[in-house]
């Protein structure tokens, strides 16, 4: 159960007294109660992560398992994740694609009792136990990722990776671990549209996304996820800033107007860069420029450009103007979540392009703004959705309000039947067979 779900409602906590009858649904009353507590300390108070250990590294002799080792971790509805011994796994090495390793609460039925004749055994205890998994998706369900894989499928072995910060096919990806640590400012999730890739088989700026959002972890209160690549024909769900990168030209399609409709009404930001634009940037409006511009358009959002004072440049970090861009002097355009730089502010979040490095004033200028949209997409999104919200309860009301103007007619018409009345209110799956290492 989610914070907001366990908040719906009062918590009722059992009064003892003398004579009081001990029962079955009073002893779970009582539990249920502290373990809510504890759940709600942690999903109130807390971020959501890996507490301790639970490191994974690649088999050895290499293989195409990996070992877990013993640790703890928190997941987001505030269960204790708790993995005594290492565990070998075994990865499907098949099938080209992203495999993402995570673990999962689960409880498990023990010592089972019986009860009487002919009633089902009941549990004497439940085991707070867990679930490993290895998929080609992010889960639905509640998770907490251990690490994934970019598998070649060329039965590989799976190994460790020689760089952490660019894992190769095939090697040990920790780059997306979330430790578990106080509550954050704020979530914020940042999708990347697959649009073109590089040589190397990236989308352009992905090496880049990941790294900014290393920085805003290490360096804000706030913290950062990478939703991954995001598909404009289906709806943009739990994102807060998307990222397009491109050189060629573009068509906006019915498909991406609606899901990007829906998504800006939300209050996500869309940011849009020509990746490589080169020296003569200022001279001619490139290809992706042109279409970016075109979207903008369709979508009733079009660009001009950042005042002095718009809030991606008043904070966190204070810009008197757009930073330098990798080409020379930045500029940033548009407002009502659609925003174009020409900074090419995404390769310089990863260091530059290879054949030509940025300086270091210039990579921290661009992290730095980086920083501000995604504060920005973070604080734009959460006031959508918190006047979305008031918006939802005024509608319920003036319809109780309604409701109630009708019911207090019908009393009237009958007032020698009407009487006072009060009332009260108050306010399993078993883990898969593992291995130790």
């Amino acid at each position: 159960m989610s914070l907001d779900e366990t908040i719906k409602k009062p918590l009722r906590r059992l009064n003892p007294y003398r004579g009081l009858v001990i029962d079955v649904p009073t002893w779970s009353a009582a539990h249920d109660y502290h373990n809510t507590q504890r759940r709600l300390h942690a999903m109130g108070m807390h971020r959501p992560g890996i507490v301790t250990g639970l490191e994974v590294v690649g088999w050895n002799p290499p293989d195409g398992s990996v070992v877990i080792y013993p640790g703890v971790a928190v997941d987001h509805e505030g269960h204790t994740i708790i993995v005594s011994e290492a565990q070998r796994f075994e990865v499907q090495t098949g099938d080209a694609g992203t495999l993402y390793l995570v673990i999962q609460y689960r409880e498990v039925s023990d010592e089972m009792a019986h009860t009487g004749e002919g009633e089902e055994p009941q549990a004497v205890y439940i085991l707070e136990a867990y679930r490993l998994d290895g998929r080609m998706d992010i889960p639905a369900e509640d998770h907490i990722e251990l690490a994934r894989i970019k598998i070649s499928g060329k039965g590989a072995a799976v190994v460790d990776a020689q760089n952490a910060h660019e894992p190769l096919p095939d090697e040990i990806d920790l780059r997306h671990r979330t430790q578990a640590g106080s509550l954050p400012l704020g979530d914020v999730a940042i999708g990347l549209v697959p649009l073109e890739t590089t040589s190397d088989g990236d989308v352009r700026h992905q090496p880049g996304a990941v790294n900014l959002i290393r920085n805003i972890n290490a360096a804000t209160g706030y913290h950062a996820e990478f939703k991954g690549l995001i598909n404009l024909n289906q709806e943009i769900r739990d994102c807060n800033m998307l990222l397009l990168a491109g050189q060629e030209e573009f068509t906006l399609t019915e498909a991406w107007e609606g899901s990007l409709r829906n998504y800006l009404d939300r209050g996500g930001i869309m940011l849009g860069e020509t990746c490589g634009a080169g020296e003569s940037k200022a001279d001619r409006e490139s290809p992706f420029q042109r279409s970016f511009r075109e979207m903008a358009d369709r979508l009733g959002r079009p660009l001009a450009p950042f005042e002095r004072r718009h809030p991606v440049l008043a904070g966190p970090h204070l810009f008197a103007e757009p930073p330098e861009g990798i080409d020379g002097p930045g500029a940033m355009f548009g407002d009502s979540g659609i925003i174009y730089s020409d900074g090419d502010y995404g390769c310089l979040w990863d260091g530059g392009r290879p054949e030509k490095p940025a300086s270091r004033p210039a990579i921290r200028s661009a992290v730095e703004i980086g920083i501000n949209l995604a504060v920005y997409s973070y604080e734009r999104t959460h006031s959508h959705s918190v006047r979305m919200v008031n918006r939802r309860s005024d509608d319920s009301s003036s319809s109780e309000d309604s409701s109630r103007s009708d019911e207090s007619k019908v009393e009237t018409d009958d007032s020698s039947s009407s009487e006072d009345s009060n009332v009260e209110t108050d306010s399993e799956a078993k883990p898969r067979s593992r291995s130790k290492a």
